[in-house]
């Protein structure tokens, strides 16, 4: 008598775990998982050096509101400028 008792538990034993074989190989299941974690994990790395970008750009955007030796760095660097006592040679 115990064994018919146990009986359908075993059956939803065998069917959960015939469906969770059908899951793994289905193309939209395990696979597509292992794809999304990797897409995550790209995503995160990125993610991290945008931030790491942007923290920089904000240091940039700090120093150029006050500080007047990065003014003149970048005028210099970036624009081409010079000062009006100075004399630019340009080699080519």
């Amino acid at each position: 008598m115990a064994w018919l008792k146990r009986r359908p538990l075993f059956f939803a034993a065998m069917a959960a775990l015939a469906l969770l074989g059908a899951s793994a190989l289905d193309p939209r299941g395990l696979p597509r998982m292992r794809m999304l974690e990797r897409q995550i994990a790209e995503l995160k790395a990125k993610n991290e050096g945008d931030a790491r970008r942007a923290e920089a750009l904000d240091r940039e955007i700090k120093a150029l509101r006050g500080d007047t030796a990065t003014i003149e760095r970048v005028a210099r660097e970036d624009l081409g400028y010079v000062r009006s006592d100075e004399i630019l040679f340009k080699i080519q």
